[in-house]
């Protein structure tokens, strides 16, 4: 989530009350020392702008053309 809260040009004193939770909290769930809930995960892709599965699986400064390719295989875009 790190990765997606700094894509998004996001502090964590910035991020933090969107999630309803501490700068700490947030901090720890980011670096892996603290569980993160299904809530947070789609609260995070609501505040970072993306989808469940890019949280988790996509690194948002790589190339989308992977990402892309799949999505199409799977029926996710409209071409």
């Amino acid at each position: 989530m790190k990765e997606w809260r700094k894509h998004r040009g996001m502090t964590l004193e910035e991020a933090a009350p969107r999630f309803e939770m501490s700068e700490a909290q947030l901090s720890r769930i980011e670096n892996a020392k603290s569980p993160y809930t299904q809530d947070t995960l789609e609260l995070a892709a609501v505040i970072y702008k993306t989808d469940v599965a890019s949280v988790l699986f996509r690194d948002p400064r790589s190339s989308d053309a992977l990402w892309d390719a799949i999505a199409q295989v799977l029926g996710k875009t409209g071409t």
